[in-house]
C-alpha cells in the first residue's frame, strides 16, 4: 500500500473544482477562439523541483511535443474596461498565488498542430500538481 492510498488527494481535488468554479465563462486568455478551462491535478512523483521530464510524465505529453513554460501570472491579461471579467481573471490570479507554488503555464506543442494543450498550474502541498487545463488555437 502507497502513501498515497492512506492519504487521497482530497484537499487537491477540491482547490482544482475550486479553481473550475473560479474560472467558469472566463475563457483561456492565451487562445485565438475561446476556449475554457476544467479542473488539473495530479500527484507528482517526488518532491523537488518539476522539470521538464517530470510535466511530460504528470501532463501525458509525449516526446513529440515540445514543451514551453512562462509565468502563470494572469492578473494583467485582461484590461479594467472589462468590468467583470476583469475582476474574475484577478480573483483566479490571487487564489492561485495563495494556493499554489511556481504557478506556471506550460503548453504542448508540435509541428503542424493547431489546437495545443494548454496548463495553468503549481505545486501544492509539494506532492500535487493543481491548476486548470484548456485547449488553444494557435495559427
Amino acid at each position: 500500500m502507497s502513501a498515497s492510498d492512506l492519504n487521497p488527494p482530497l484537499p487537491a481535488k477540491r482547490l482544482s473544482r475550486a479553481l473550475r468554479s473560479l474560472a467558469v465563462g472566463i475563457p483561456n486568455p492565451w487562445d485565438e477562439s475561446t476556449d475554457y478551462f476544467s479542473a488539473f491535478y495530479a500527484e507528482l512523483p517526488s518532491a523537488g523541483p518539476v522539470d521538464d521530464a517530470t510535466l511530460r510524465t504528470v501532463l501525458k505529453v509525449s516526446s513529440r511535443y515540445s514543451i514551453s513554460r512562462s509565468s502563470g501570472d494572469i492578473s494583467w491579461m485582461i484590461p479594467e474596461s472589462q468590468g467583470d471579467l476583469a475582476v474574475g481573471y484577478r480573483m483566479l490570479a490571487a487564489t492561485l498565488a495563495a494556493n499554489l507554488v511556481d504557478v506556471e503555464r506550460v503548453v504542448a506543442r508540435a509541428p503542424g498542430v493547431v489546437r495545443v494543450r494548454v496548463w495553468l498550474v503549481g505545486r501544492f502541498e509539494d506532492r500535487f500538481l493543481v491548476g486548470l487545463r484548456s485547449a488553444a488555437t494557435e495559427t
